[in-house]
C-alpha cells in the first residue's frame, strides 16, 4: 500500500534510506500528480495500479517523506510530494540530456556544443550558424536555450555565450549574476 500518513502514526516516524533517488519513481510521481490519481497515471503509462503504488511507496521510503494522505475512498498528495515533484523538474529534464548524450557517445557522435543567446539571435542567426558548424562537424550536437533572465535553472553552462550590450558601454547586472561577463 502507498505510504499514506494515519492518524496514529506521526510522519516523523517513517522510515527513511539513504540511498540515491531513483529519477523513474520521479517521473511516475509527476505522471500521478499530472493525472490526479494513481488508476489514471496506470493507465497513461501502460502499467498496472500496483506498480505505480509501489513506486511511490519505494520514492516514500528513499525520501522519508510522506507522499499521500487518504481522503474518503482515495488518496490526495501532500504539499511535500508536491514540492519533490515540481523540484524534479529540472533534474529530470538534465537527465534526459544525459541520455541522449549517452546515444550519442555509443553512436560515435560524442561532440557536443552549447550555445546560450538572446531570443532574437536564436531566431535569425543560429539556424545559419548551426548549419555552417554541422558542414565542418557533422556530427556535432548542437544545444541552444535562452540566456535571457527566466528563473535560472535547468541549463548546462553553455560553451558559447552570445548577449547584447548596452549602447553606451553600462554594465548590466542581472539578478543572481556578479556582474562580470
Amino acid at each position: 500500500m502507498i505510504n499514506v500518513r494515519s492518524r496514529l502514526r506521526p510522519a516523523a516516524v517513517q522510515p527513511y534510506s539513504r540511498r540515491m533517488l531513483n529519477p523513474r519513481r520521479l517521473e511516475i510521481l509527476r505522471a500521478v500528480l499530472a493525472a490526479g490519481s494513481i488508476n489514471q497515471a496506470a493507465r497513461n503509462l501502460s502499467y498496472s495500479p500496483a506498480t505505480i503504488s509501489q513506486h511511490m511507496t519505494a520514492l516514500a521510503r528513499e525520501t522519508g517523506l510522506v507522499l499521500f494522505e487518504k481522503q474518503g475512498r482515495g488518496i490526495v498528495a501532500t504539499d511535500d510530494a508536491r514540492h519533490l515533484a515540481d523540484q524534479a523538474q529540472a533534474l529530470l529534464a538534465d537527465f534526459g540530456r544525459l541520455e541522449r548524450v549517452v546515444a550519442d557517445l555509443r553512436a560515435g557522435h560524442g561532440q557536443h556544443l552549447a550555445v546560450a543567446c538572446f531570443a532574437s539571435a536564436a531566431e535569425q542567426w543560429m539556424p545559419a550558424v548551426v548549419r555552417a558548424v554541422r558542414e565542418l562537424q557533422p556530427n556535432l550536437t548542437v544545444e541552444i536555450s535562452l540566456n535571457e533572465p527566466v528563473d535560472g535553472r535547468g541549463r548546462r553552462l553553455p560553451d558559447l555565450d552570445v548577449r547584447t550590450e548596452p549602447a553606451g558601454g553600462t554594465e548590466v547586472h542581472l539578478e543572481g549574476t556578479s556582474g562580470t561577463s
